[in-house]
């Protein structure tokens, strides 16, 4: 068996970390899955030159909607 390669990517640490724990595991992908949605809307916001504000006022929310939808901890109401 081949020894890892010492890494600093944060995810990757924690899913040595993790192992084999299927709750864990099952957090972990989540997470990821949260991250990834949020920064998906940042990055099409950001890229289409659009403020937090102006993207709510297109979508008749409101900027704080948009802030924690690009929270990758938000949890939704």
């Amino acid at each position: 068996m081949m020894a890892r390669q010492p890494t600093s990517d944060g995810m990757e640490i924690l899913d040595r970390m993790i192992g084999d724990d299927a709750e864990l595991r099952e957090l972990y992908e989540q997470a990821k899955v949260n991250l990834d949605i949020a920064q998906l809307i940042y990055d099409a916001r950001t890229e289409a030159g659009l403020s937090q504000k102006e993207l709510g006022a297109m979508l008749n929310t409101t900027e704080s909607v948009i802030s924690e939808l690009e929270d990758a901890d938000y949890e939704g109401n």
